[in-house]
Formats: structure tokens, sequence, C-alpha cells
């Protein structure tokens, strides 16, 4: 998230309340989703995801592991949970997908 170049990447806690609004120019309508990252990048149970609406304000508990349809468990990411990174996807399909995206604003809301 904010680190010296060639530095550890640093953590910032998940609040009690608020949620997150992430606003992307998409032109193409692409399907998107907002992940979130913990500690450990090799963990399913460390990555938290949503589907991404653009402008609109997602609660930090609506974001949760193996949020794709079907997947499970689905569990809520929790207040005071490190977060390292943060990522827009573009889910994948088993044909090519194009897409135009850009990231406009990041805002958190308490």
């Amino acid at each position: 998230m904010n680190q010296v170049d060639g530095g550890t990447a640093g953590t910032w806690p998940i609040p009690a309340s608020g949620g997150i609004t992430v606003t992307v120019s998409n032109p193409g309508s692409t399907p998107l989703r907002l992940q979130l990252q913990g500690t450990d990048p090799h963990s399913g149970s460390d990555r938290w995801c949503v589907p991404l609406t653009s402008g609109q304000l997602t609660p930090w508990t609506s974001l949760v592991t193996n949020c794709y349809t079907g997947g499970t468990p689905q569990t809520p990411l929790a207040a005071g949970t490190p977060i390292e990174q943060a990522s827009i996807l573009v889910p994948g399909l088993q044909t090519d997908l194009p897409f135009d995206l850009c990231l406009v604003d990041i805002a958190i809301t308490p």
C-alpha cells in the first residue's frame, strides 16, 4: 500500500465501520472485482473480494473470501484485519475478454 522503494510492504487495519468506494472508468462495462489481500499472498483465507460497482460504497463486511459464484466458505472481512494489497481484477473466463479500465478514485468512509 505505502512503502519505500525496495522496502517491506506496510499494512493497514480494517476499521470497525464504514467501507470503501472505488471509482473506475470502464467504458466496456466489463465485470470487475475489488480484492483486498492480507499478509499471506498464498492463502485464499487471507484474500477478500466483491463484485465492483464503480462509485458505490462497499461496506467492509461485503468483502468475503471466495466471492465467486459457488465459492465456499464466504467469510466476511473482519475489523482489525491487516491489509497489505488492493487490486481491481477482471474475473477469468474460458474465452478472451477485452477490457479498458482506468482507476479514477478510491475513498475510505468511516
